[in-house]
């Protein structure tokens, strides 16, 4: 089955693709404010003689996320088709998982903000304090998009391929690796100013062991789900021999995990601004892949829904 008949079926599915790149953007940006954060702590309290190095990357990083958020709440609003949806969500204060997505989507744009006006306007008058405060919010915030963006839909009782504590840790792991990307493409296009390579080096090495993990859970999920229910089983061969394999294969693992894993150990040494392009687009490419075929095969008509686990 070719690719273009994957993307025509998936859109008889339950989700629609504004869905899909909802879960990718909010989860790229979550995950590139985490890795700003998880930079910024490790370089102060660790590294404080190479932070000069990685400076120029922070605001524009912390940009990227906030606009990465943003937009994919957009395709969010375009899903449920009536905008107020979601401001039903923000303000309704009985704890479910709709509204604690949308609380976790406006507290990270709220802190991420705060924290860029603090960076570009009032460092030098805020109290050290008082900036490590907000930069450990802006964290929490991150981390609990990231979350969100597996967490709603393992939630799903009657989505038997989607209801596993897997699912959130794999979106996690693979928002991560969306963020090590975005960094290394703002490095790629800061190049002209005098950005040295050795930045991305460091990046690229230190985003392997992800890498290795992300594989790892993900050949984990899929052998949980192949011996689950009739259901979980049937959504998993759809995504390893059936209409979806192409997708899975091509995309999630090949670029996705392979390509970069094989950039990183056979180019160590001679990686290139040109290479990290590549590397960093490959892993955005995959984690997109991940999202469209996870729902696709979840949801499709075929399958069917399972009955409720819970």
């Amino acid at each position: 089955m070719s690719l273009w008949y994957a993307l025509v079926m998936f859109s008889q599915a339950v989700f629609s693709q504004n869905v899909v790149w909802y879960l990718f953007l909010a989860g790229a940006g979550g995950g590139l404010a985490f890795v700003v954060f998880l930079l910024d702590s490790f370089l102060r309290y660790w590294r404080p003689w190479l932070f000069g190095q990685y400076r120029v990357l922070m605001v524009p990083a912390l940009f990227t996320g906030i606009a990465f958020v943003a937009l994919g709440t957009v395709f969010l609003l375009f899903d449920l088709g009536r905008p107020e949806r979601i401001l039903s969500f923000v303000t309704d204060l009985r704890p479910n998982t709709l509204t604690l997505g949308a609380w976790s989507i406006v507290a990270f744009l709220a802190l991420s903000a705060l924290q860029l006006l603090v960076r570009l306007r009032f460092a030098a008058a805020t109290p050290k304090p008082v900036h490590i405060a907000i930069r450990w919010a802006t964290a929490a915030g991150a981390a609990s998009v990231m979350v969100y963006t597996g967490l709603l839909f393992q939630s799903f009782g009657a989505l038997h391929f989607l209801a596993s504590p897997l699912l959130p840790l794999l979106f996690v792991l693979s928002s991560l690796s969306c963020g090590f990307a975005l960094l290394l493409l703002i490095g790629f296009l800061r190049q002209p100013e005098g950005l040295s390579l050795r930045p991305s080096v460091r990046l690229t090495r230190a985003h392997l062991p992800l890498l290795i993990l992300e594989l790892v859970v993900l050949a984990g999920y899929l052998l949980l789900m192949a011996f689950g229910t009739q259901t979980a089983a049937a959504s998993t061969a759809r995504l390893l021999n059936g209409d979806y394999a192409l997708a899975f294969w091509g995309g999630v693992v090949a670029l996705g995990l392979l390509l970069p894993l094989g950039m990183e150990l056979i180019l160590r040494g001679h990686a290139s601004w040109n290479s990290t392009a590549v590397y960093a687009l490959a892993c955005l490419g995959g984690a997109l892949a991940l999202r469209f075929c996870f729902l696709a095969a979840a949801a499709h008509p075929d399958v069917g829904l399972g009955p409720p686990l819970i």
